[in-house]
């Protein structure tokens, strides 16, 4: 892509406020802010953690070859229940009174002319996907200066120790050209008791930490 592909991701563990936050940036005139919960995860992850944290919640695992795979096929490894849940049987869905003019039809063919025929790398894969779902969008109010795609999406940092990344996610992201984050974490110690506990939100509870590198491996 001539631009880099500016993609900022609201990650936090269950009851953490991540979706919360990320309603605060719906309507902000610089985003193009992801109508539910991006799970951006595939069903090719295969590493013996899927009971405990769901492949939808994960980092997508794509083909090695994905100039094999044609576009139709990479759009349906993206499991994002939320959404595509929704569109598939909205009366069903617990998001059924949301006014999302969207169909499937119109995402996927915006995702395939994404792609193009461009080389694919992992990144094009990801920004047609979001960015397809937007330009299909009928309905959504926008400013026309959104440079910024916004979503809550838990695979960020899901399975990261306080400490480091997990293994291979400074390459994720290096992808996606410079890159930063932003995290606040509930203190190690507290374990799921801030979780049940009604002063979870307190600012004195949370830790902010930004880093100058995206991660390191």
């Amino acid at each position: 892509m001539s631009d880099p592909f500016r993609l900022v991701l609201i990650s936090a563990w269950n009851d953490s406020g991540g979706g919360f936050l990320h309603r605060l940036f719906d309507g902000h005139p610089e985003c193009f802010v992801y109508p539910f919960e991006l799970q951006l995860g595939t069903a090719l992850l295969h590493d013996g953690f899927e009971s405990w944290f769901r492949p939808k919640y994960r980092w997508p695992i794509l083909p090695e070859d994905l100039g094999a795979a044609s576009p139709e096929q990479l759009f349906e490894l993206f499991l994002d229940d939320e959404v595509k849940g929704c569109l598939r049987g909205r009366a069903a869905s617990k998001f059924r009174e949301f006014d999302l003019e969207l169909s499937m039809e119109a995402w996927r063919t915006q995702f395939a002319a994404r792609l193009g025929a461009a080389p694919r790398t992992p990144e094009r894969v990801i920004a047609a996907y979001v960015g397809g779902l937007f330009a299909a969008w009928r309905n959504r109010r926008g400013s026309g200066r959104e440079p910024i795609y916004l979503g809550h999406c838990r695979s960020a940092w899901a399975t990261m120790p306080y400490s480091k990344c997990p293994p291979g996610t400074a390459s994720r992201w290096r992808a996606f050209g410079p890159s930063a984050a932003c995290r606040w974490c509930r203190p190690p110690t507290s374990g799921s008791a801030r979780t049940a506990c009604p002063s979870r939100t307190e600012p004195s509870l949370m830790k902010r930490r930004v880093l100058s590198e995206p991660c390191t491996a």
